[in-house]
This record gives structure tokens, sequence and C-alpha cells, in this order.
């Protein structure tokens, strides 16, 4: 029996998956849509962002580059944008803690999981006075609609990648090609595309000769640029064509907004950030951390004003 129960537990945790690649192509797009950094729970912080960048909730969408909730003041708001037809977010780091910490039932795995451990200890303490019926919703909206990597076409016609962390170089010519299949929660623990913060700690290291940075830090291939979070920086910034968001607005600073249709790799354009702490909206705020000067001319700087 008790055999039984633990089997039951291991076959939950392990069997559930999520997809490596959602699309959305121009055919579906009515407007504008914005890549939008870590949330961590400030759902007002994002509401007034939108409401200053005159956001249509019929028309424009909002994509969220993973850990929609803990630490901050209301994450089971942030929870539920993933109802809305107008938002859709990536796989991030905390939500596959919230995979691995709650069964289908929306029960806790209770005392001794490492994996809730690690959960309560990074912010997710919320949960456990969430009512066991909203964790199971919760769960099944993340499994559901929240794949590891979206791909977005712009209006003038490329493409934009964005997942949590970093690209996983195994992964990405599939999903560039739009080649889906699930992925297992299991695979995940560790997994670049989750977790990663190579690409940044490599771009800031002042040690580092910028020759070994060239080799090390290449562009995503096959698309215009990539936006990414996970790792907090000040400003917005470029490696190369991709782009990190995660701007701390969890810790009063500043949550980054990316008109994905009008943002140029290296630049700043199209890139927005919601002042926390002063409520206003400021413009093109994004820097330039990295960049390997044999990418000058590139094909994407010709049509990049589309």
């Amino acid at each position: 029996m008790i055999g039984a129960f633990f089997k039951k537990i291991f076959v939950k945790r392990v069997d559930c998956a999520v997809s490596l690649v959602h699309h959305l192509s121009n055919s579906e797009r009515k407007g504008r849509i914005f890549a939008v950094g870590d949330l961590h729970g400030e759902y007002d912080a994002l509401m007034q962002a939108l409401r200053a960048l005159a956001f249509d909730f019929g028309k424009d969408r909002v994509l969220l580059v993973g850990d929609i909730h803990d630490r901050g003041r209301n994450s089971e708001k942030c929870l539920d944008l993933l109802r809305e037809p107008w938002a859709d977010s990536v796989l991030g780091n905390h939500e596959l803690m919230l995979l691995e910490s709650i069964d289908e039932d929306g029960a806790l795995m209770g005392s001794g999981c490492s994996a809730v451990e690690m959960w309560m200890a990074n912010g997710g303490e919320w949960a456990l006075g969430a009512p066991q019926h909203n964790r199971a919703d919760w769960r099944r909206l993340v499994l559901d609609s929240v794949p590891l990597n979206w791909v977005v076409e712009r209006k003038d016609g490329r493409k934009v990648v964005v997942c949590h962390a970093e690209p996983d170089p195994d992964w990405l010519a599939d999903v560039v090609a739009l080649k889906n299949r699930p992925i297992p929660v299991s695979q995940l623990r560790g997994a670049i595309t989750v977790w990663g913060r190579r690409i940044l700690r490599t771009a800031g290291d002042d040690e580092m000769p910028r020759q070994q940075k060239q080799h090390l830090l290449s562009h995503v291939e096959g698309v215009l640029f990539s936006v990414h979070g996970h790792t907090q920086i000040k400003t917005a910034g470029w490696v190369n064509n991709l782009l990190f968001v995660d701007t701390g607005a969890v810790f009063g600073n500043r949550l980054t907004l990316v008109d994905l249709d009008h943002a140029i790799p290296g630049r700043s354009n199209g890139i927005y950030a919601w002042d926390i702490a002063s409520e206003r909206l400021l413009g093109y705020a994004a820097t330039r951390l990295f960049s390997d000067p044999k990418s000058a001319g590139r094909p994407y700087d010709a049509k990049s004003s589309a």
C-alpha cells in the first residue's frame, strides 16, 4: 500500500510534460505584441504599464518571459493572466518549481520533497494559503498553455524567439523550424532554457579578453532576435541579438516591455520600462552589453525599421 502511494506520486511528478514551442503567426495577430520581463507577482505594475502604452485588450497581446509568480504582491492574479486571451507566457524556473511541487489534485508533494523546499525558499510560500483546487487549476493552466519557447512572427515576417533564460543550442533548430514535441518536466532540472546564466555572466566578465567573449557569445541564428529574463540587470540589454529584460520589478525597480515589431538588435527602439518608484513610463530603455563587431552589416540591419 505504501509502495503504491509513492509510485502514484512518482508518476504524477515525471509523466507531465510541456510543449517545446508554440507559434504566433502574423495572420493570427490583430495588433501589437509586447514581451514583458519577469513579473514575479507584480500584477499592478503590469496593468499600469499597459495603460500607459494605450494597450488595446481586444487586439494587442502580452507575452511574458516566465517567472510570473512568487516573491511579489499578487502571484494569484499573475497566474490567472494565463486565462486571458491577450496574455501568454513561456516556462520559467518558478513555473517549473510549481509543477514539481504540486500534484494533479492541487496538493503539495509533502515534507521532505526537495522541489517543494526549493520553491518555498524562493518565494513560493504564498501557495500554502491558496485553496487546493486553485493550485490544481494553476498547475493545469501551466501544463496546457505554457511552452518552453514562443516563436512570434513580426509584421515584417521575421521571427523572434522568446524563452526564459537562454536558448538551448540542442533545441534551437527545432524551435526555429516549429518542430513541437512534449518535453517531460523531469528533463528540465538544470535545463539551459529555464536556468541558464552563462551568456550574461560571460558578457559581464571584465577580466575576460574580448576575443574570448566573441568566441563564446554567438548570435541566435534563424531569427531576428531572441528575448529572455531570469537574470536581473539594471537596464534591459543586448548581447549580440539576444535581449535580456529582467530589470527587477519585484524589487521596486523597473518592469521592461518590448514592442516586438519595433525592436532592433543592438538598439533601444521599441523597448520601454515602467518605473515602479515614480510610476511613469520610460521610453527606449536599453543598452548594449556586448556586440561582436563582425556582426556589423548583418542582414537584419537593412529592414529593421519595419
